[in-house]
């Protein structure tokens, strides 16, 4: 009685003092019922560890106005889409049939909640909506609510199949995903706020990577419905989830991202944000968000050949390859039908078929034996192959269409003509080529000398027609690395050059003109290679994540330890990361003022 007492009061109060009640949402016309507080409200809202097992401590918020607010939420990860709320409602004497129910924001569906019993879904943002009689008429009222879960600081990325089954395949893209990011709120480590969420239903996602497909923690494709632009970077389909597995720093590929982006002789290098990696309900730890390497005028900066192929948009057979743009990879798995079964690709001249050396090339540069690496193209097989990215499989004709031995030749004369005295740089963009080299020089990246993940890009001939190097791509496996290595091959870094031996660079610094343009890009780029504070920031943006990364990943065993990590806490392996390339810019300071 005391409670019913003190409603009907605390009514008559409202209608005495003349206070102006709350329009409530979605009442209109004109007998609109108008309440506030006085009237009906949400008092408390909380998720309770004793009804939720999941949880270590009871989630409360704070309810002001319209919105209910958890605050900092919780620092790690429980299935938000079954969690149970316990709530407390108030209602003056004249309000009846009390009903609380939750709906996802902007979507026309509630479920009705029963204090403390009934489970709901929080991933997304809620309308907590109290409806009720009064008067004989129906009222009800909002507030919106946000589960802050897994808030590490880092947006979240939920994954989910359709049937809930792990993703098994890096070949076939499953279809009728649902992704949700859950973004708004957060920031990237700079402070630089996130505006968006994302939520679809007809996404794609399959496995990616050649050796990192093998490991534990597996990366990820993702291709969406429609084009959306993720956590301010521009609007796209085509993303890539980079697990970082046998990086300890979980920094490598975004430092070596950041370092390319200063090298401005390189149209573009992925941008990119950590997340938090949810799959089907299972957290999966820390994760790298990429652009994925795609043409578009956002990305790498040709035409598309497939839209040039493409008869719907005015393309076809007949297409002139020399106006179209051609995106390229250099890599040893060209060719292995295990790893990658298209046709599009041709083996390098620089070396045969057995090994042998071609009567155009050196093995190595002839200035520099004593303080370079041999490249692994000339052991017996055909290692070094350029395959053909855009256009794709599905866009090309056939092997002998005139578009693919138009690139297969241009890229080839090309070559000869690098490789020959006097080593003709006329058909290359030499800013990239410079810029290139000197970022996997900087990271102590030796994966050119393989080849793996390298890429070349040829600009229609409108738009001048060179091919340049890059975008740059791979930096997790033995990079920022001075004195360690798991194979034996690359000891004593500081003394040597990692690739100068690699790809054409063999003969391009055969070329005085070109060793001269090295000289003068490294003077006016290293400036802006001080990456200490770069490096600080990212160290503290990720330390919850990475607590709980290596929580989740403890042990690297299963894809070795490349990168000397495997007993170090992320900390310590980041403050080796910051060490070894400040003394790798003081090496390349003095290797390349001895250059001839």
């Amino acid at each position: 009685m005391t409670r019913r007492f003190l409603f009907a009061a605390v009514c008559a109060a409202a209608m005495l003092t003349g206070c102006k009640p709350e329009v409530l949402p979605g009442t209109d016309g004109p007998d609109e019922v108008k309440i506030d507080d006085s009237v009906l409200k949400l008092e408390s809202f909380s998720f309770l560890k004793s009804v939720n097992s999941s949880l270590k401590d009871d989630v409360t918020t704070v309810i002001s106005q319209a919105c209910v607010d958890d605050g900092a939420g919780i620092p790690y990860y429980v299935n938000p889409r079954a969690l149970v709320a316990s709530f407390d409602v108030f209602a003056c004497e004249s309000v009846s049939d009390v009903e609380v129910s939750a709906g996802v924001q902007g979507g026309e569906t509630f479920k009705t909640l029963a204090s403390g019993k009934t489970a709901a879904d929080y991933m997304r943002p809620v309308t907590i909506r109290l409806s009720a009689v009064m008067d004989g008429k129906p009222i009800f009222r909002d507030y919106s609510f946000r589960f802050h879960n897994l808030n590490t600081g880092v947006p979240v990325l939920y994954l989910f199949t359709p049937d809930g089954s792990a993703i098994a395949s890096k070949d076939v893209w499953t279809q009728d995903c649902t992704i949700y990011l859950d973004a708004v709120g957060k920031a990237d480590f700079d402070g630089t706020a996130y505006e968006e969420d994302y939520y679809g239903e007809a996404d794609q996602l399959k496995g990616r990577g050649n050796t990192t497909w093998g490991w534990n923690k597996k990366p990820y494709a993702v291709k969406l419905g429609e084009k959306a632009g993720w956590l301010g970077m521009p609007k796209h389909k085509r993303w890539a989830l980079l697990a970082n597995s046998i990086d300890k720093s979980l920094i490598r590929n975004r430092l070596a991202f950041e370092i390319g982006a200063r090298c401005d002789g390189l149209e573009w290098t992925p941008r990119n944000r950590f997340v938090e990696v949810v799959m089907n309900g299972k957290h999966q730890g820390s994760y790298l968000l990429v652009e994925q390497i795609k043409t578009d005028k956002n990305r790498v900066p040709v035409p598309s050949g497939n839209d040039a192929l493409d008869p719907a948009k005015g393309g076809g057979p007949s297409a002139d390859p020399s106006q179209m743009g051609f995106l390229m990879e250099i890599d040893r798995y060209w060719g292995n039908m295990q790893f990658e079964a298209s046709s599009f690709w041709w083996p390098s001249k620089r070396y045969s078929g057995s090994g042998t050396t071609t009567n155009y090339n050196a093995d190595m540069v002839s200035w520099a034996s004593w303080q370079s690496y041999r490249t692994n193209y000339y052991d017996g097989r055909l290692k070094f192959n350029f395959g053909l990215k855009d256009p794709d499989d599905e866009a090309l004709f056939s092997t002998s269409s005139s578009q693919f031995m138009y690139i297969r030749d241009y890229v080839l004369e090309t070559e000869k003509s690098v490789l020959q005295s006097p080593h003709d740089l006329s058909r290359l963009d030499v800013d990239s080529f410079i810029d290139y080299w000197l970022v996997f020089e900087l990271t102590m990246n030796q994966e050119p000398n393989n080849p793996g993940s390298c890429y070349m890009y040829k600009k229609p001939a409108y738009d001048g027609g060179k091919l340049f190097a890059g975008p740059i791509w791979d930096f997790d496996y033995g990079t920022f690395n001075v004195d360690f290595t798991d194979s034996g091959h690359y000891p004593n870094k500081s003394n040597n050059f990692l690739n100068l031996n690699t790809l054409w660079y063999v003969g391009l610094f055969e070329n005085a003109s070109f060793r001269n343009a090295v000289k003068a890009r490294w003077s006016a780029l290293k400036p802006n290679l001080d990456m200490d504070e770069f490096i600080e920031q990212n160290r503290a943006y990720i330390k919850k994540t990475a607590q709980l990364n290596i929580s989740l990943w403890p042990d690297m065993n299963d894809s070795g330890d490349p990168n000397g990590e495997r007993f170090m806490s992320t900390d310590e392996a980041i403050s080796r990361v910051k060490s070894n390339l400040n003394r790798r810019i003081s090496d390349l300071d003095r290797l390349i003022s001895q250059m001839p």
